[in-house]
């Protein structure tokens, strides 16, 4: 959550202020849902997961981290390069 609050002001300076703009609300949002995983994982007696399953709640989190870092990067460089990779050829091409 704080690192999105403090993306909100780079995003003037960024290239695709759009893309960064996407990633300032993506922050907030994976912010406010790791929050509330951590709530309700913390009330722990209430809910009656097992080690794994606590695992299986936590670790999409922290993925959650590398998807942030390649919107902010997106932002900077744009994401042409990315979107010729899975371009679907034309009939024509």
């Amino acid at each position: 959550m704080t690192s999105g609050l403090l993306w909100g002001p780079c995003i003037p300076q960024t290239k695709y202020p759009r893309i960064a703009l996407s990633a300032h609300m993506n922050m907030l949002q994976h912010g406010l849902m790791s929050i509330a995983a951590g709530i309700l994982l913390r009330q722990g007696e209430l809910m009656g997961l097992e080690k794994w399953q606590v695992f299986a709640v936590v670790l999409p989190h922290y993925y959650v981290w590398f998807l942030d870092a390649v919107m902010i990067a997106n932002s900077w460089w744009g994401t042409n390069k990315m979107l010729t990779l899975v371009r679907i050829p034309e009939c024509g091409d």
